[in-house]
């Protein structure tokens, strides 16, 4: 009987209904042993069930390692055996009753029916819910990775681009999971990426203009150190305070817009924004052939070249929070170098100042990343040099958009800026 229940419980061990009926046997079960035991010894009821209490007792008391013993159990079940015991008017067999006998069985065999049958109908109702809501089982079959019951779906015709109550498509729940061969079958019958869109401005100003830092402490806004950069400061913005922000930036007449790249990109995907600006120059002179001839100017180019890395990860809480990766490089022309050959020809090397940054962070759908901290230091030539400290600052804003054509590729945009660099 025993092992009838281990293998009974172990096959319907999900079901509540398995693990009162094994709890209800063992029970009875204890107490048909008990009465066995007191027929056999000829004991008295009273007499037996002092020693089990006294048995329990000495198991507590003792110091010493005590074998498993056979009256151990919940306190509870040895009150009931008791309880069942002393009942006045009870008869002890050697044998257990024929109407236990039939308890027992009755039990066993109604445990294993009972629990095939509401497990048939636990999935009959599962599956017939599914049917009746088939968008949500291609969600499921997304996500478990099975490719067969997918074309099943399509073939009937379910919305593919429908959405979870956590905005997820079928395609991003395929993604998440890495379940590659469903990612391009969902792709082949134009399932929609999830596009998001990122705007970036990269700004300067005056190093000691106020407007900027004056907001941020009104704002009481909390700032983050940039990794590796301990000069660098990084806040979370909403729409509101942007806007602010870029008000109050303009505001100083020697506020500048370096660039402002606006792309989208799909989702998990990394976009490149690059630009280059060429300046030519004179890098020196060459010795004359002979001492008759006028030495020539050696004539030199370099490329100023900025370039932006964002990879945007939507993350599965359905409230468009995404993960960005963020780095960029940024070459600032900032003036010549002046250098005289032999005391009579002059000449000028452009001085190019680059700065270098790359962070990650979380961001909900309505905040903005400034980054903040960098110095740029400028110098103005108009017959005499002028030294100027100026600050960088990035705003990065991403939010997912819905495009009429999704491609399945990070878009690559060329940005051409002017930033005052001629050759002179």
């Amino acid at each position: 009987m025993n092992i009838l229940q281990v293998i009974g419980q172990a096959i319907f061990w999900f079901h509540p209904f398995v693990w009162w009926a094994n709890k209800r046997i063992r029970a009875e079960r204890e107490k048909c042993c008990d009465e066995m035991a007191i027929a056999r010894l000829g004991a008295k009821a009273k007499e037996y069930s002092t020693a089990i209490v006294n048995t329990l007792v000495a198991e507590h008391e003792s110091t010493r390692p005590v074998p498993s013993l056979a009256i151990a159990g919940p306190v509870k079940n040895i009150e009931e055996r008791i309880k069942t015991i002393m009942k006045p008017g009870k008869k002890f067999y050697r044998r257990p009753s024929s109407s236990a006998v039939i308890v027992l069985l009755l039990a066993a065999f109604l445990t294993v029916p009972i629990g095939c049958a509401l497990t048939r109908r636990a999935k009959k109702e599962s599956a017939t819910e599914l049917e009746a809501k088939p968008t949500g089982a291609l969600h499921q079959a997304a996500a478990d990775g099975d490719i067969e019951r997918v074309k099943s779906l399509i073939a009937k015709g379910v919305d593919i681009n429908a959405r979870d109550k956590q905005g997820r498509t079928a395609l991003t729940l395929a993604k998440e999971k890495e379940h590659k061969e469903i990612v391009v079958l969902l792709r082949m019958h134009e399932a929609k990426e999830d596009i998001i869109k990122i705007e970036a401005r990269f700004l300067l100003l005056p190093s000691d203009a106020r407007e900027v830092k004056d907001f941020l402490e009104r704002e009481n806004l909390e700032p983050s150190q940039i990794q590796g950069d301990p000069n660098s400061r990084s806040y979370l913005l909403n729409a509101g305070q942007v806007e602010q922000l870029l008000k109050l930036a303009r505001l100083n007449a020697e506020y500048k817009l370096l660039m402002a790249p606006t792309l989208e990109v799909v989702d998990g995907k990394t976009a490149m924004i690059s630009s280059s600006q060429r300046v030519d120059y004179v890098s020196g002179y060459s010795e004359p052939n002979r001492p008759s001839e006028e030495p020539k100017p050696i004539q030199d180019s370099v490329e100023i070249g900025d370039r932006v890395h964002v990879k945007p990860k939507l993350q599965p809480d359905g409230h468009d929070t995404m993960e960005v990766y963020f780095d960029f490089v940024i070459s600032n022309f900032t003036g010549y170098e002046k250098f005289m050959y032999k005391g009579k020809y002059p000449y000028k090397i452009p001085i190019i100042e680059k700065i270098a940054a790359a962070t990650h962070y979380t961001v909900a759908a309505d905040q903005t990343l400034l980054l903040c901290g960098w110095k740029i230091t400028s110098y103005r030539d108009d017959g005499r040099t002028e030294k100027k400290e100026q600050e960088l600052l990035v705003l990065v804003t991403t939010q997912k958009v819905e495009p009429e054509n999704a491609k399945d590729a990070a878009e690559i945009v060329e940005v051409r800026r002017k930033n005052g660099a001629k050759e002179q």
